[in-house]
Parts: structure tokens; C-alpha cells; sequence
């Protein structure tokens, strides 16, 4: 499923709480494939969280175009896809089992675990991986979870969801000014791509603003009223992706 579906469809906008355990909490072979996976394709880690790790956190400072402070502070344990919920807990309880001397709950708090939503695995509350979102961690149980912003745009837990299900690598807007290369390219491609020939009105028969038109909000942008103000978003897509283009033509 691509974005602008996504954007575009009547789909529910909620996901009902699993009744059951995850799989991965029990079945440890699965756990390693899925934690795996957060390793390769989202860096995952540190190995040791107890070390130094200079050099992995100066590549996360990098990624994020932060500081590598600020980089050590968006860590899996305040990360919005990190579940420790009481019943999360005993189902990582449950399947690490109890051992002689060794409860599964002194394993649980010694390495502070969790489950991460958006790669299906047990995960510890020190490391971090590039898919971390603010606003963490999850430790209410809810009946459903909202996948879109009322405001405009998916929520965390929306971008989490699709990533999982449909393969996505959907992240947050760039509200902020769009001030290096790569926020240049990412803004300016999505209004491009929205506004340049819209998949549909910017406002419903009610006169309210449909889907479409709120998803500008989502990257910091006035939510257009009509086709004229949807195609001068896009305009300002296109200099942004000329600014782009520039730019790597200097490099």
C-alpha cells in the first residue's frame, strides 16, 4: 500500500488491541529473526549500551541531524512503538520462564525489556534504532489505538503500523524549515507528489478539509482551501527539489 493510499482511502482508523501474546515473546527463534531485522534495516544496537559506543552514537547524532546528547537521549525506553503495558510484561514474563534461582522477572528488569511494536520483538529499554518517535513509552493498556491525526497525517503509532503491515518506511513530516538536502528532498517530493495533480478535492461537501488537504499540516504547511492553493504547494515543492538538486550538483 503506497502513502497516498493511505491518505486517501476510508480505511479504519483504528487497531484493536491483540488479545493473545505476540508470538515473538515466546518463541524465542522468532524474536532473534525480527530483532535481526531491526538491526539490518533500522541499526539497532548498541551491542552493549553499558559502553561508550562513540561511534554508533555520533552515526545516530549524524542520521538525525542532532547533537550526540541529544542523540543518547532517543532511546527505545521513550520511544512512542515501545509497549510495557502490564499484560506486554507477562507475556515477556510468561516466555522467558522462570529458571532455578533466576525469576523471569529478575530477567525482565535487568535488562529493562519491552516490546517494540513496530519490528514484533523483545526490546531493551537502553538501545535505540532509526525508527524511534517521540512520545514513549506505551504503558496503559488501551482498547484501540488511533492511526491517524485528527490534525492531519498518521500518528506514531499509524506510521508504525503501516511500516509493519505494507512494508512502508513512513516517517514524520518536516514541519521546520526544510534546511539540508535531505529535508529539502523529502518535503519537496511529498508536496510535489500530493498537490501537483490532487487525487481529490480539498474540501468535502460539508465545506470541511478532506484527508488530502489536512496532510499538508502533517509537514508544517497551511492546509489548502482550494485547487489554487493546492497547486501553489506544489509549486513550492518543485523549488525545493530544484534547491535539492543544487545542492548535490555542488557536492
Amino acid at each position: 500500500m503506497k502513502f497516498t493510499e493511505i491518505i486517501d482511502q476510508p480505511i479504519s482508523v483504528r487497531v484493536k488491541a491483540e488479545t493473545q501474546c505476540p508470538p515473538a515473546t515466546s518463541d524465542i527463534k522468532l524474536n532473534i529473526k525480527n530483532r535481526q531485522k531491526a538491526i539490518d534495516d533500522a541499526g539497532y544496537g548498541p551491542l552493549n549500551p553499558n559502553e561508550p559506543n562513540n561511534s554508533f552514537w555520533e552515526n545516530k547524532a549524524d542520521r538525525w541531524d542532532v547533537s550526540e546528547g541529544e542523540a543518547k537521549k532517543q532511546r527505545c525506553g521513550n520511544c512512542a512503538v515501545f509497549i510495557k503495558t502490564p499484560r506486554m510484561l507477562k507475556c515477556i514474563e510468561s516466555g522467558l520462564g522462570n529458571e532455578e534461582g533466576n525469576s523471569a522477572w529478575e530477567v525482565v528488569d535487568a535488562g529493562d525489556l519491552g516490546y517494540c511494536e513496530a519490528f514484533d520483538f523483545k526490546c531493551a529499554s537502553a538501545r535505540t534504532c532509526d525508527a524511534w518517535v517521540s512520545g514513549g513509552p506505551i504503558l496503559k493498556e488501551k482498547s484501540d489505538k488511533p492511526l491517524k491525526d485528527p490534525k492531519g497525517g498518521l500518528t506514531a503509532a499509524g506510521r508504525a503500523h503501516f511500516n509493519r503491515t505494507e512494508g512502508s518506511n513512513l516517517k514524520p513530516g518536516v514541519k521546520g524549515r526544510a534546511d539540508t538536502p535531505e529535508k529539502m528532498r523529502r518535503k519537496g517530493s511529498f508536496l510535489t507528489r500530493f498537490f501537483s495533480n490532487p487525487s481529490g478535492p480539498m474540501k468535502d461537501e460539508k465545506g470541511r478539509p478532506t484527508r488530502l488537504a489536512l496532510s499538508a499540516a502533517a509537514w508544517g504547511e497551511p492546509v489548502p482551501q482550494n485547487a489554487e492553493d493546492a497547486s501553489a504547494l506544489a509549486a513550492k515543492g518543485r523549488r525545493m527539489l530544484e534547491r535539492y538538486k543544487n545542492s548535490k550538483d555542488k557536492d
